[in-house]
């Protein structure tokens, strides 16, 4: 069974979804995710061997429409 962690408040885009990030477990090393509604929709998962881990914090949202931010291992 795969837990994931929410610890970051979630970010609104300009599209007016719900952006946020979730720190995982053994088996998935964290997620980024969309929520236009009730359910999420996975957009990465972290493999920890070459984009990191566990990112704790939330996303920010840059002028190129895309969001941006980091993980807190490898």
């Amino acid at each position: 069974m795969t837990v994931l962690h929410p610890y970051a408040a979630l970010t609104r885009g300009s599209d007016g979804n719900f952006y946020g990030t979730t720190a995982g477990s053994t088996d998935i090393a964290g997620t980024v995710s969309k929520s236009p509604e009730r359910c999420a929709d996975e957009l990465y998962s972290f493999i920890r061997a070459d984009d990191g881990a566990s990112p704790y914090a939330g996303l920010a949202p840059g002028s190129d429409g895309n969001f941006y931010g980091t993980p807190s291992a490898t």
